[in-house]
C-alpha cells in the first residue's frame, strides 16, 4: 500500500468516489505537517542562536504541538476545511505575537509566509485569497507600526544574530516551498494513476456491459425467432380453420380459446423484446402525421365487446379535443392504449370504464391529455411508486388472481418518457384508478389517405394471380397457403411453394409470378439473398416480394424495404394483415 493510499485509509477518503474530498484532505494535512516543522525548526533556531525575546520559543511549540492536535481531527473528524481554517486562526495569533515579540524589526517567520500561501491556496483556491489578503495586511501594517514606534528596540538584537536568523529562515522558507509542491506533486500524480487505473476498469466494465447488452439482444431477436415459428403454426391454423364455416359450436369455442391463449403468448413475447430494446436504448419512434380520433375509436372498439360482456359500462369523451392530425408513433400510441385498457379491464369488476381526451395549446403543438379511469380495485399507496417498474405487481395474490407479469406499464411508462410525456397514476383503493398520458405532439397539416378496403375483405380478380411461398418450415408453407387462398374471392391464386432461397430462384428462373411471399432466415440461402438473385432473372425482375419473417422490429422492417422488398409481413402471420397486403397489391397490379 502507497503512503497516500495509507492516508486516504486514515481519513476515510476514497479517489475513486470523491476526488474533491480526497485532494483537500492530502493538502490539509500537507498544511499542517507543514506548520508544525515550521514552528519547530523556529523554536529550535530561536533557542540555540540565543536571540530571541522571552516567549518567543514558548509561542513556537505552541503552534507546533496545537497544529499537531488539530491534524489528528482531520483523521477523527475527517473535516478537513474546518482544521485548516482553526490552523489559519492559530497561525494570525502565532504571527501577532510574532510581530510583538519582534518588535522594532522584521520577524524571521515573515518568510514561511510564502509556502503557507501556496498550501492554502491550493487547498482553497481563489477564495484562499480573500482570508490571506488581509490578515497579511495588517500583520505587514503592524511589523510597519512596531518599526516605527519601537525603533530604539532595534540594537537589542545584534545584526549578525539578525542576518543569521533571517538566513536560516529563509532556507527554510525555500526548502519548504519546494517540500510542498513536491509532496502536491505526489499526492496529484498518484491521484491521477489511480483515476486512470480506474478509468481502464469502468471502460473495460462498459465493454463488456455493452457486449453482455449485445449478445443478451442477440439472444432475444433468437428465441423470438424460434418461438414465432411455432406460433405462426398455432395461430395461423386456427385462423384457418376458425374461417372454415363447417365448425360446430364447441369446436369454435375450442378453436378460440386455443387462439386466445396464442396472442397471450405472443403478447408475452413482444413485451420482452420490446423492454429489451428500451433498456438498450435501441427503440426507434416514428414521427408521422395519423389521426387521433380514428385511432382512439378503432381501439377503444376493440376493447367495447369484452367490457360489455363483463357487465361494465364503457365510453370514449372526445369533447374536449381540438386537434385530430398529429405528428408521432401511433403505433407506439396505440400500445400504450392497448395497455391501460386491458389494465383497466382485467381489474374493474363492477361500474365503468371512460377514456377521456383533453387538448390545451402547448410550446410546439398541442398538449394531449389521455386519461383511461376505471372503478376497479384500485391502487394502495405505497403500491403507487413502484407500480411503473418492470415486472411489478401490487402483490403476489395479485398475480394469482389477474395474471400478467408486470411489463405493460413498465413498458407504457418508458415509451411515454421516450416521446417527450408522461404517464401518471391517481388511484384509491376500493375507488378504482385513472391512468394519464400526457404528451405534447406537432399538429400535422395533412392526414395520409387511409386505403380502401372492400366491404367482403375479398381479393377479386379476373385471372388467378401466381404467387410463391418460400420458408423452409413446412408447417409455415401449410399454414400460409391456406391463409393466402382464404382471402381470395372466386378466383384462387396459383401458388407454388419453395422449401428455401435456393428453391425458389431456381422457381423463378422457370416461372413468372406476380407475388412473392419470402421467408428471411432460412439455412443455405437466406431470403435476402435469394430476393437478390431473383432480381437478376429475366422473368421475376420487377416481382413483388414481400418479406415475411420474425424480425419485427421498425429497423428490421427499414432495412428490408431498403432491400427492395415491396411489403413487410411479422410472425405469426395475422390473416387480416396478409389479406390487407394481398389486396393492396393486387390493387395496385390491376391498375397498372
Amino acid at each position: 500500500m502507497s503512503v497516500w493510499a495509507q492516508v486516504d485509509r486514515w481519513c476515510g477518503a476514497d479517489p475513486t468516489k470523491n476526488l474533491d474530498y480526497t485532494l483537500r484532505a492530502r493538502i490539509a494535512l500537507a498544511v499542517c505537517l507543514m506548520v508544525m516543522t515550521m514552528a519547530g525548526a523556529n523554536a529550535f533556531l530561536l533557542s540555540v542562536m540565543d536571540a530571541a525575546r522571552p516567549g518567543m520559543v514558548l509561542s513556537s511549540l505552541t503552534v507546533t504541538g496545537v497544529t499537531g492536535l488539530l491534524t489528528l481531527l482531520i483523521v477523527k473528524l475527517r473535516r478537513p476545511n474546518t482544521v485548516l481554517g482553526l490552523v489559519g486562526l492559530l497561525l494570525v495569533a502565532g504571527y501577532a505575537v510574532a510581530a510583538w515579540g519582534n518588535r522594532g524589526t522584521l520577524p524571521p517567520v515573515t518568510l514561511y509566509l510564502t509556502p503557507l500561501v501556496f498550501g492554502y491556496f491550493l487547498a482553497w483556491g481563489v477564495r484562499a485569497l480573500f482570508a490571506l489578503i488581509p490578515a497579511i495586511g495588517l500583520y505587514l501594517g503592524a511589523v510597519f507600526f512596531f518599526s516605527i514606534r519601537y525603533a530604539e528596540l532595534v540594537a537589542v538584537i545584534e545584526p549578525r544574530a539578525q542576518i543569521a536568523l533571517h538566513a536560516s529562515a529563509a532556507v527554510l522558507a525555500i526548502a519548504w516551498t519546494f517540500a510542498f509542491g513536491s509532496i502536491f506533486r505526489s499526492a496529484t500524480l498518484e491521484l491521477t494513476r489511480r483515476l486512470t487505473d480506474q478509468n481502464h476498469e469502468l471502460e473495460d466494465a462498459v465493454f463488456r456491459s455493452e457486449s453482455a447488452s449485445r449478445a443478451k439482444s442477440e439472444f432475444l431477436a433468437n428465441v423470438g425467432h424460434e418461438i414465432r415459428t411455432p406460433l405462426n403454426g398455432v395461430l395461423g391454423m386456427t385462423n384457418v380453420l376458425l374461417h372454415d364455416g363447417e365448425l360446430s359450436p364447441e369446436q369454435e369455442r375450442r378453436l378460440r380459446l386455443i387462439n386466445e391463449s396464442g396472442d397471450t403468448l405472443l403478447e408475452l413475447l413482444n413485451d420482452i423484446l420490446d423492454l429489451s430494446k428500451i433498456e438498450a436504448g435501441a427503440l426507434e419512434l416514428e414521427a408521422i402525421p395519423f389521426d387521433l380520433r380514428q385511432l382512439l375509436t378503432s381501439t377503444t372498439e376493440l376493447w367495447r365487446a369484452e367490457a360489455e360482456d363483463k357487465g361494465l359500462d364503457f365510453a370514449l369523451s372526445e369533447e374536449e379535443m381540438t386537434h385530430s392530425a398529429l405528428i408521432g408513433d401511433p403505433v407506439r400510441l396505440r400500445q400504450i392504449l392497448n395497455n391501460l385498457l386491458g389494465n383497466a379491464l382485467k381489474f374493474t369488476a363492477k361500474g365503468e370504464i371512460i377514456v377521456r381526451v383533453k387538448q390545451t395549446p402547448g410550446e410546439t403543438g398541442v398538449r394531449t391529455e389521455i386519461a383511461v379511469s376505471d372503478t376497479g380495485i384500485g391502487i394502495p399507496a405505497d403500491k403507487q411508486a413502484t407500480i411503473f417498474d418492470s415486472f411489478s405487481q401490487v402483490d403476489t395474490s395479485i398475480r394469482r388472481s389477474y395474471g400478467g407479469t408486470g411489463l405493460g406499464l413498465a413498458i407504457s411508462s418508458q415509451l411515454a418518457q421516450k416521446m417527450g410525456g408522461t404517464l401518471t397514476l391517481r388511484s384509491r383503493p376500493g375507488s378504482g384508478s385513472v391512468f394519464t398520458l400526457t404528451l405534447e405532439t406537432p399538429i400535422a397539416e395533412d392526414l395520409p389517405e387511409a386505403a380502401s378496403v372492400a366491404e367482403t375483405g375479398r381479393i377479386e380478380t379476373v385471372e388467378p394471380l401466381n404467387i410463391l411461398l418460400v420458408d423452409d418450415v413446412p408447417t409455415n408453407l401449410i399454414v400460409l397457403k391456406a391463409l393466402t387462398e382464404q382471402g381470395f374471392g372466386a378466383v384462387k391464386p396459383q401458388i407454388d411453394l419453395a422449401g428455401g432461397g435456393r428453391e425458389a430462384v431456381n422457381l423463378c428462373a422457370t416461372r413468372t409470378y406476380d407475388i412473392i411471399l419470402m421467408d428471411i432466415q432460412m439455412p443455405e440461402m437466406d431470403g435476402v439473398t435469394a430476393m437478390r438473385c431473383i432480381r437478376e432473372t429475366r422473368l421475376n425482375a420487377e416481382t413483388r416480394i414481400i418479406a415475411v419473417t420474425a424480425l419485427t422490429s421498425e429497423e428490421n422492417r427499414e432495412a428490408l424495404n431498403a432491400e427492395g422488398f415491396a411489403g413487410h409481413l411479422g410472425k405469426p402471420v395475422n390473416a387480416a394483415e396478409l389479406q390487407a397486403m394481398l389486396a393492396r397489391h393486387g390493387a395496385e397490379m390491376a391498375a397498372n
